[in-house]
C-alpha cells in the first residue's frame, strides 16, 4: 500500500503565511539557521563578519554562539 502524498495546505483568507520575517525578528539564530536564511556558507558567514560585512554573533558561553534574528533581517534588507 502506497502512503497518501503530505501537501502543504493554502493559507487561509484570515490567516496569511508567516514569512521568516516575522519569526526571527525577535530570536537569537544559530548557525543553521543563519546558512539557511541567508544562503551563505558557514566560512562566508565568519569570514564576512570579521571584516565587518556582515553582523557579528553574540557569544553565549564558551563553545555558544548565536546571531540576533533582527540583525540579520536588516543586513538581508540592506543588500
Amino acid at each position: 500500500m502506497v502512503a497518501p502524498a503530505i501537501t502543504a495546505a493554502p493559507a487561509s483568507p484570515t490567516k496569511p503565511a508567516v514569512k521568516w520575517r516575522d519569526t526571527v525578528n525577535d530570536r537569537l539564530l544559530r548557525i543553521s539557521e543563519v546558512i539557511e536564511i541567508t544562503s551563505l556558507s558557514r566560512s562566508q558567514i565568519y569570514a564576512m563578519a570579521k571584516r565587518g560585512d556582515f553582523p557579528k554573533q553574540i557569544s553565549l558561553g564558551r563553545k555558544c554562539s548565536r546571531w540576533r534574528g533582527q540583525d540579520i533581517a536588516a543586513w538581508i534588507a540592506g543588500q
